[in-house]
């Protein structure tokens, strides 16, 4: 069952593509969403607040600044009491977008920083893989001991030490 914020961002996701958009449209969700705060998105969805000074507030901090559409959305969030998920709508317009640019986003953690080397020979090997160009989000992670563990989109390849010793223990 897919959550609301997929229904959402892919009705989003189609308008942009329909009027050629979906960059620009990508570029105003990405600016809301570093500038607002999780108590704006509480003010945005209280109750007790009347919803048109919910909704003029969004225009007046956002009006004329974003694609106009990318206002209405949010509005429309407001209205139905979903604005809680707007960072969940954001992230999956992005991997709507990522997908229609062929590309896939990794994200990386390993026990010590990687080489360039093994960098550019790990995303050869995921482009190889998934046939799309990869591109990385790293992140050190001591819990690891060693290895690497990867996520592309949304598959999971472990290949670190702790899980490889996970592993071991289950076989013993």
């Amino acid at each position: 069952m897919t959550g609301a914020y997929v229904e959402y961002a892919q009705a989003l996701f189609s308008l942009g593509l329909e009027l050629n958009k979906e960059e620009a449209f990508f570029t105003s969700l990405t600016e809301v969403k570093n500038s607002v705060t999780s108590e704006y998105l509480e003010f945005l969805s209280s109750p007790s607040i009347k919803a048109s000074e919910r909704l003029n507030a969004l225009d007046t901090a956002f009006g004329g600044k974003i694609e106009r559409e990318v206002l209405a959305f949010l509005k429309l969030l407001v209205e139905k009491r979903n604005i809680k998920i707007f960072p969940e709508c954001v992230n999956e317009y992005e991997k709507l977008l990522l997908d229609r640019k062929n590309v896939a986003h990794a994200k990386v953690k390993s026990a010590v920083e990687l080489t360039s080397v093994q960098m550019h020979a790990l995303k050869l090997k995921l482009e190889q893989i998934t046939g799309k160009t990869v591109v990385f989000e790293t992140e050190i992670d001591k819990k690891l001991i060693g290895g690497i563990t990867v996520i592309v989109d949304d598959t999971l390849i472990d290949g670190s030490v702790s899980q490889k010793l996970r592993s071991l223990k289950e076989i013993l």
